[in-house]
């Protein structure tokens, strides 16, 4: 037997489901959806589902959004969740709006480098973390 509070919080979640469906659009074929611009030209996905469910259409609107800009996905279900750390998502916490509270949430921030647009980030983080101390003869870290 469910209590009054798990009663009353599964009836706000289904209320918020419900608001988010009127307000979804087609974002690509095959994937509805509430995004928001973000402070830094990236993307926040409020809501995301597929018209038809294991279709992958959300897996590729997914790998084409991530090659164009910073993607933020608030509060991911498990199985968007799968799919957002199989194409490298961090989990994070996301401000809202008027910047109150946040929300947890998953990133994947935009690799700039990859593109050459190199005035977009710092120098430290040209440098990728993966790759050790610097070696003698590895002049980029002089910088």
């Amino acid at each position: 037997m469910k209590s009054r509070a798990e009663e009353l919080l599964e009836e706000l979640r289904q209320y918020q489901d419900d608001v988010l469906r009127e307000n979804e659009k087609l974002l690509a074929p095959g994937v509805l959806g509430v995004t928001a611009p973000d402070h830094d030209g990236g993307l926040v996905i409020v809501w995301l589902r597929a018209a038809k469910e294991g279709s992958g259409d959300v897996g590729r609107y997914l790998d084409r959004e991530i090659l164009k800009r910073t993607v933020r996905v608030i509060d991911p279900n498990v199985r968007l969740s799968g799919m957002l750390d199989r194409r490298g998502f961090k989990k994070c916490q996301i401000w809202g709006a008027d910047a109150s509270r946040t929300f947890p949430g998953m990133v994947k921030r935009f690799d700039y480098l990859a593109r050459g647009e190199h005035d977009e980030v710092s120098l430290d983080s040209r440098r990728p973390e993966s790759s050790g101390p610097p070696r003698p003869d590895d002049r980029s870290s002089l910088r």
